[in-house]
């Protein structure tokens, strides 16, 4: 028997035409996780340049995943224990040679043409404010990625379609090139921002394990206790690690927390990423405190249009033992 999954949207804030949403999965030892669901709606910019920014989310209205909380649901309330995952892509982001900025997911130049979210098949509004429950959770969602700070040139249409139900979020993407990209300095698909420490209190550990694997279900390839890691770079650790790992999925966990999170790719056969995804690990400070690992699935390539990108990317956060 499936598990039962939980649906909030909120009210739409004043002059948006869609409202944020939260989705609530089981993960383990009575609690769930609650994934934010944000609308993004920021007008374009045109004195921004194609070489300017970076960090501006310019020209987007679609949805992304936010953050992501650990907590308790009891009827429609959740109560938050700490956060899990900070800011991050499920989703697709690059950059382009010469860009200032990378376009899609936080960094903008995405807009959606067409949103759907369903329970269990059933239709609801995205602009009116529900609780609902049910077994499986749909969300589909097309937009067009364009230049950076160039909104006239369309590169391509991102199809994501989010299945969410039990303790796992699968999101299937088709990335159509409708025009030819200049060479692509990275490219990811996804990036995980799990919490290394709980920003409050920064003094609490949940995760100090990273591992990497060839392929979901494959073997290790590399890992790191990120223990000597806490609130400020210590001065004799590099922040980033593990670059250019072949690698399609990563394990993060706490040994005393027992909490992980689980993410990867499964590239479709015959995809133009088939055979070229590499992961790495930014430790990060500051407000974040989390251990981003960056999936790259086309760093150094530059697609031509009609180019197809394909695959299945998953996040999975349960908490272990009892």
């Amino acid at each position: 028997m499936k598990d039962t999954v939980y649906l909030r949207v909120h009210t739409p804030r004043e002059g948006e035409g869609y409202a944020d949403f939260c989705v609530y999965l089981p993960t383990g030892r009575g609690r769930h996780v609650e994934y934010r669901f944000a609308y993004m709606h920021h007008p374009e910019k045109p004195a921004l340049a194609y070489n300017e920014g970076p960090n501006d989310p310019a020209n987007s209205h679609f949805y992304r995943i936010r953050e992501a909380y650990v907590g308790t649901l009891t009827g429609e309330t959740f109560t938050p224990e700490f956060r899990a995952l900070q800011y991050g892509e499920i989703g697709l982001a690059f950059i382009e040679e010469g860009a200032g900025d990378y376009v899609g997911g936080f960094h903008g130049d995405e807009c959606a043409f067409h949103l759907s979210l369903s329970v269990d098949g059933h239709r609801l509004s995205l602009s009116e404010p529900s609780f609902t429950e049910g077994h499986e959770i749909g969300f589909f969602e097309f937009s067009y990625i364009n230049r950076c700070n160039t909104p006239a040139e369309r590169l391509c249409i991102h199809e994501q379609c989010y299945r969410m139900c039990g303790d796992t979020v699968t999101l299937s993407q088709c990335v159509e090139w409708v025009a030819d990209a200049r060479t692509l300095t990275s490219a990811f698909m996804p990036m995980l921002t799990v919490q290394r420490l709980d920003p409050a209190p920064p003094h609490r550990r949940l995760t100090d394990t990273v591992e990497l694997f060839d392929r979901v279900g494959g073997a290790l390839v590399a890992s790191l206790d990120t223990t000597p890691y806490g609130t400020v770079p210590p001065p004799d650790l590099p922040s980033h690690v593990l670059g250019d790992t072949p690698a399609t999925a990563v394990r993060v966990s706490g040994r005393e927390s027992g909490f992980c999170a689980e993410c990867g790719i499964l590239p479709a056969e015959g995809s133009a990423i088939d055979t070229r995804v590499r992961a790495s690990l930014w430790l990060r400070y500051g407000d974040g405190l989390d251990s981003k690992v960056y999936f790259d699935v086309g760093r150094g390539t530059a697609p031509t249009k009609g180019t197809i990108w394909q695959g299945e990317v998953y996040y999975r956060l349960t908490m272990q033992g009892r």
